[in-house]
């Protein structure tokens, strides 16, 4: 596997890691010391997804400008500096203050989060065209164990030490990965192929008048909904109704992201061989509605309520389902206009790495809005 491929997939990683990384300690650190009610510390992580919607769609206007690689190293010094932030929270004492600066860390966080995922999808159409499925599978799959990677090794840090270390350490091993960046990627990244067109830019809503674009866009929308649309009733039930520990809990939350990493690099590249992407997407989509049924449960169809082992099978669908959806979004968005835009390439694929994170992003504030 390509070095520079891996040090994305790690890039990757590492931000959805710093992302969810504060899950599983700073709620009860902000109630139980600060004083913080339940509700702003709600408002606190769901402003992420604001800032990270907003930062995509401006970032993907100015990327071949500003130079993909500035943009990812600018969106891994926020991070570092949105989690050093958190982690200096503790020995804030003015609940006021506290709240104020939670704030600002975690809109800095979406912000970094914006910058270094709509640079990494953008180098990676640039750099792989002829492989983008693949090597997107890849991207995807790094950034849903890092969802599972961070409030574990969070919360295992937190454990043994103290608030801060878990932020401090996370930040040291993300700028560790910059001085191999700076020798990886090469200056061919930051091309821009419209350089030398005269007229206008092409707009996001330009692109999204193409059908298969606009699909592609609506179905990331809908796929990162449902797989967020639990995540505020979907803990307590299985504790109250199943009566399942935390430790199990965190297990079945787990179970997605490993069927989706599993699934995405491995087994869908051999089924997009024989497919098209978008009759990929809907049997992922097919696949999710069965999930639905059985989450629910259904009762037209005679579903048992309070079925462990049907739960577990749901979840394990939710992952392969995610993967058949989610991955070939890009690649179906660049052959939907392919031959379009001659000698735009590179416009493109910033326009699609955007619109692919902003349709993603305002499904995350949708999704939990929904059911909370």
């Amino acid at each position: 596997m390509e070095s520079l491929i891996v040090l994305l997939m790690l890039v990757l990683l590492m931000a959805a890691s710093a992302s969810s990384l504060l899950a599983p300690f700073y709620p009860d650190m902000a109630q139980e010391d600060k004083g913080v009610s339940s509700t702003v510390v709600g408002l606190v992580l769901s402003s992420f997804s604001l800032s990270y919607i907003i930062t995509s769609y401006l970032v993907g206007l100015k990327l071949s400008k500003m130079g993909r690689r500035f943009t990812l190293y600018t969106g891994i010094i926020m991070q570092v500096c949105s989690m050093t932030g958190f982690g200096a929270l503790i020995w804030i004492p003015d609940r006021t203050m506290f709240i104020i600066l939670s704030f600002a860390c975690r809109l800095l966080g979406g912000v970094a989060m914006g910058f270094v995922c709509v640079a990494a999808y953008a180098m990676t159409s640039i750099k792989y065209p002829e492989s983008i499925q693949q090597k997107i599978a890849l991207l995807e799959a790094a950034n849903g164990a890092g969802l599972f990677v961070g409030p574990i090794f969070g919360g295992l840090i937190y454990q043994f030490t103290s608030f801060c270390v878990p932020f401090f350490a996370f930040s040291a091993v993300f700028l560790a990965f910059v001085p191999f960046l700076k020798r990886k990627l090469t200056p061919d990244l930051d091309r821009d192929d419209s350089s030398d067109r005269s007229g206008a830019r092409i707009g996001y809503f330009e692109l999204l008048k193409n059908k298969r674009v606009a699909f592609a866009a609506v179905a990331n929308f809908f796929n990162i909904l449902f797989l967020t649309v639990g995540q505020p009733v979907f803990g307590p039930r299985l504790t109250h109704d199943y009566g399942l520990s935390n430790a199990w809990v965190g297990a079945c939350f787990a179970l997605p992201t490993v069927f989706y990493i599993l699934t995405g690099p491995l087994l869908l590249p051999i089924i997009t061989k024989h497919f098209e992407k978008r009759a990929t997407m809907m049997l992922g989509f097919f696949a999710l509605a069965l999930v639905g049924y059985l989450v629910g449960p259904s009762q037209i169809l005679g579903l048992p309520s309070e079925s462990a082992v049907m739960m577990i099978i749901a979840l394990c669908i939710l992952g392969v389902g995610a993967a058949f959806t989610i991955i070939p979004i890009i690649p179906e968005m660049l052959d939907a206009v392919q031959g379009k835009y001659p000698g735009q390439d590179t416009e493109l694929s910033d326009n699609f790495s955007a619109i692919f994170n902003i349709s993603g992003g305002i499904g995350q504030v949708v999704g939990p809005s929904c059911s909370g």
